[in-house]
């Protein structure tokens, strides 16, 4: 039985993105903050996603929600995101919840395999076409995240207050970002929301990427993501890997050639998985894939 009217959302550490479908068709997106139970309380939780309503009315109350998002792996922020929108739409027949690896792994379409998630915080996860067996990373942006962009913008960070660059390299990047060394320092222990402004240094890194010693830095970060999240997945390198996130798509060329370096299989790269799990979610019974 085909759910008509379904409320979907796939949030990552930065944005939210929301799409309300109808008979298989998209008639409503728009996008929001990141909701992270990890990062917010549950009353901060309720009133951030009242704001994002009080803009964005939906067109129709949805018969069926299905929430992805970073940080909801287990059970209790799993129960504090459902009684979260369980308290916005108290009439909705379903409300289901997983994390952003399941998303990942249902937008791939793959039916066995490996999927990589490279956007503001990185993870991997092995999985068998039924549920997910293995999962490596996502330890957050103090623990890991290697390769990710909050990753590539704590190094560049580092590298410039260390002194790491050669003059030239570090002077371009402090005219871009419009900061001295010590001002730059300081943002990061000032920033209200230090894990959205390290992810935005990525931007900086990429508009700067064709310089080797960005370039070196680039590879060693995703050499660092494949050496403590995807090398020790036990297949891989049997199985192609897929990978999701802006981090993916952006850096591909310099993704790639790591992957290569490394000996793993390059599988699709694919930007933001919402739409492919629209395809999807709106036509399936929709129960809980992937465990």
């Amino acid at each position: 039985m085909m759910h008509k009217r379904i409320l979907l959302a796939e949030s990552g550490a930065t944005k939210t993105d929301w799409r309300l479908c109808e008979k298989g068709k998209v008639v409503q997106r728009f996008s929001s903050i990141g909701f992270n139970p990890s990062s917010l309380s549950q009353v901060d939780l309720q009133q951030a996603a009242q704001n994002v309503f009080s803009i964005h009315s939906l067109d129709f109350p949805p018969t069926s929600i299905h929430f992805f998002g970073a940080g909801l792996r287990n059970s209790h922020p799993r129960n504090q995101m459902q009684s979260m929108l369980r308290g916005l739409f108290p009439e909705v027949e379903q409300i289901w919840v997983g994390d952003d690896l399941q998303a990942a792994c249902l937008a791939t379409q793959r039916t066995k395999g490996i999927v990589a998630i490279l956007g503001t915080g990185s993870n991997a996860c092995e999985f068998d076409g039924g549920k997910i067996t293995r999962r490596r990373g996502g330890l957050g942006y103090i623990l890991g995240d290697e390769g990710s962009g909050v990753d590539l913008g704590k190094h560049l960070l580092i590298k410039i207050l260390q002194g790491d660059f050669t003059e030239n390299t570090e002077r371009v990047i402090l005219d871009q970002l419009q900061m001295d060394r010590e001002t730059l320092r300081n943002q990061l222990y000032t920033e209200f929301k230090p894990v959205k402004w390290l992810g935005s240094l990525a931007r900086t890194v990429h508009a700067f990427k064709h310089l080797p010693e960005i370039c070196e830095m680039i590879i060693q970060r995703f050499g660092a993501f494949i050496q403590g999240t995807l090398a020790p997945l036990p297949h891989s390198r049997k199985y192609p890997v897929d990978f999701v996130g802006s981090i993916a798509i952006h850096f591909q060329e310099e993704l790639i050639s790591t992957l290569q370096k490394a000996h793993i299989q390059q599988g699709k790269i694919i930007s933001d998985p919402i739409e492919r799990l629209v395809e999807v979610l709106t036509y399936d019974d929709f129960t809980d894939p992937l465990g």
